[in-house]
């Protein structure tokens, strides 16, 4: 498998996962990983 070789498509491909959830798993996700106090 090859990655990202460059910044930008390093980012590219974040957009592209983060497109894959919405907003509301990121949440639960980040909040269950203790990155979210409260």
């Amino acid at each position: 498998k090859m990655g990202a070789r460059t910044f930008s498509d390093l980012f590219k491909a974040l957009g592209d996962i983060c497109n894959m959830f919405s907003p509301q798993e990121c949440w639960n996700y980040f909040h269950a990983a203790g990155y979210v106090l409260g």
